[in-house]
């Protein structure tokens, strides 16, 4: 695998990995919700569009979150690799 290669895989993987953090945030809520007392069916039904959108919104966050630490740790370990005085 080509460096170039190499590196949008590391941040292909970092974004996926953040997305189902994302939508692991929401589920948890809902799971909360649901052990303090709350039917699953009357929560679902009263506040699906606030839980969709946090689905929504947290997904897309954490993916884009999880893009950025992909680039970041790529970068650092091609820095870890290559003496920058002789670029060797």
């Amino acid at each position: 695998m080509n460096r170039e290669m190499h590196r949008l895989h590391r941040a292909y993987l970092r974004t996926l990995q953040g997305a189902g953090l994302g939508v692991a945030a929401p589920l948890g809520w809902l799971g909360f919700k649901v052990l303090s007392g709350s039917s699953l069916a009357s929560e679902l039904s009263v506040e699906l569009g606030v839980y969709l959108y946090m689905l929504a919104v947290t997904g897309v966050a954490f993916a884009v979150f999880g893009y950025i630490v992909g680039r970041q740790e790529e970068l650092l370990f091609q820095l870890s690799l290559t003496d920058p005085l002789t670029s060797l």
